[in-house]
């Protein structure tokens, strides 16, 4: 786990960006009520964090939850692109699946065979 100061300032950087405490808490291996009053703390101090609904900020209405299954070498695979970035490796997944979806690039990555002619 990064030194104090650091830990708090990501975690508070990752709750205003959406992450919720219960994602960066086991990611940063401390108890979710660490994170909890971390996050209330920061709120009472004057930080803009969202408030998290059963774990999660809520959705704008052009948004929609997904929960995906991938194996831990191809999530290790990505930390490096996430972090450089700022984003988690949830957010960059979402990123990825975006810029496929707009950019009709869905064959082009998969190279399967089942796309169009």
């Amino acid at each position: 786990m990064p030194g104090a100061h650091s830990f708090r300032d990501e975690a508070i950087a990752r709750a205003k960006a959406g992450i919720p405490p219960r994602v960066l808490a086991a990611e940063y291996g401390v108890a979710p009520r660490v994170l909890h009053q971390m996050l209330k703390d920061a709120r009472r101090a004057g930080e803009d964090i969202p408030r998290f609904a059963n774990g999660a900020p809520a959705l704008s209405p052009d948004m929609t939850r997904m929960t995906c299954r991938i194996g831990r070498a191809t999530r290790a695979a990505l930390v490096p692109a996430a972090q450089a970035r700022g984003l988690s490796v949830a957010e960059l997944a979402g990123a990825l699946l975006a810029a496929i979806a707009e950019g009709a690039l869905v064959d082009a990555v998969l190279d399967d065979g089942e796309g169009a002619p």
